[in-house]
């Protein structure tokens, strides 16, 4: 039987995964959108603070409950089935946040699309897997395009907020379409059939094995994002005087940090440069942002944006890739759906805690104790980098 030529299979392969990766980068980006068009919303419908915040937030039961009850079901329905039912949550996400008239609309809109969000990264990396992109590769274009989307959608968002709400009815026509097309075009690209672990369950998934390694990779891939949720919490305090609302400011600043990780997780061999220096980027990054906030300096915001991007370019891909060996076969989608809740936890956990600190102290204080705390644990947990726990892993399953 002769094998099919290298190059074509290889453009094929490089085809696939761009075509998965541009999906699931589509996808996070309509989560993030609407974070800068809360102020168009809040004027449109004369929304108190309260109500504001619950449009912010409504995506996160979404994302919970997709996580945690239908986690692994890619590793029992396939990847090709699942990417199907993310990408069509998301696109009726958007569909319903397009036609919103009243706050209820695009609640219900941003619950769907949490939900449909949180199917797509497993599911993603089974199909490029599948495609046969080596492993390393397949979850660092995972890992790329979770923070080149949220990039993507802040930035989108940004750009059209002071449009009005006919500005966020472009926005969401804008990613709507292409994840419409995706869908389609998926409908009829061939999965081939496999057999179902015996594990395998549409639930979120622990390793049985290397439970310390995992809890490693899930609480730096939490530090990676916290400073990333506390960078985007702090912009709106460096928007006195600018042109654009604290909102749109706050976003604008998260989404070049979120860029420069994308960046440094596509330019950088993370198995050689990554976690050790990550840690201390990091670390470096949210002691400038304590520093801005004390001085209200937007040229420290701008620094810490930087740095804090850099530090979660590194840390990022590090932990994925450790979690992603760690997930035993059959039970890959699980295991990753469990990282990613870790993901959603660093962002979304310590901002209830800083804004309790807040309340109880001052601002400037909770960003310095954050900044230490944050720090420390990042340095400390990555001072031996990722590797020897990725080393220790493969001489495990070596020996079995």
């Amino acid at each position: 039987m002769t094998a099919p030529p290298r190059a074509t299979a290889s453009r094929g392969t490089q085809a696939d995964a761009a075509l998965l990766t541009a999906m699931m980068t589509l996808a996070f980006a309509g989560v993030t959108l609407t974070t800068p068009l809360l102020p168009t919303y809040q004027a449109a419908w004369s929304l108190s603070v309260f109500e504001t915040t619950a449009l912010f937030a409504a995506y996160v039961p979404g994302v919970v409950f997709s996580l945690l009850m239908l986690g692994g079901l890619a590793d029992v329905v396939g990847a090709r089935v699942t990417l199907i039912i993310g990408a069509v949550l998301c696109a009726s996400a958007t569909l319903i946040a397009l036609l919103a008239q009243e706050p209820l609309h695009l609640i219900v809109a941003r619950i769907v699309m949490g939900v449909g969000v949180g199917l797509i990264p497993a599911a993603t990396l089974a199909g490029i897997g599948a495609a046969g992109v080596p492993p390393v590769w397949g979850a660092r274009l995972v890992s790329i395009a979770t923070t080149t989307g949220i990039a993507a959608g802040l930035l989108l968002g940004a750009s059209t907020a002071g449009l009005g709400p006919a500005g966020a009815q472009t926005v969401y026509l804008a990613v709507f379409a292409p994840i419409a097309v995706w869908t389609l075009a998926r409908r009829n690209v061939h999965e081939p059939r496999r057999p179902v672990a015996r594990r395998a369950t549409v639930r979120l998934a622990v390793p049985s094995r290397g439970r310390r390694h995992f809890a490693l990779a899930l609480s730096v891939v939490a530090l990676a994002f916290t400073g990333m949720g506390l960078l985007a919490g702090l912009g709106p305090l460096f928007a006195a005087g600018a042109a654009a609302s604290g909102t749109v400011y706050g976003a604008v600043g998260a989404a070049v940090a979120y860029m420069l990780s994308g960046l440094t997780q596509l330019l950088i061999a993370v198995r050689f440069a990554g976690p050790r220096t990550g840690g201390v980027v990091l670390a470096s990054g949210l002691a400038v942002l304590a520093v801005g906030v004390g001085w209200s300096s937007r040229g420290a915001l701008l620094i810490a944006a930087v740095c804090i991007g850099i530090g979660n370019g590194l840390l990022f891909p590090a932990s994925f890739r450790l979690a992603d060996r760690l997930a035993p076969p059959g039970q890959k989608a699980g295991v990753i759906s469990a990282y990613y809740l870790a993901m959603y936890a660093g962002i979304a956990i310590p901002l209830l805690g800083f804004g309790a600190l807040t309340d109880l102290t001052s601002v400037g204080t909770a960003t310095s104790v954050f900044a230490v705390v944050v720090g420390v644990l990042a340095v400390v947990l990555t001072g031996r980098g990722l590797e020897p726990e990725l080393d220790d892993v493969s001489n495990r399953r070596g020996a079995a």
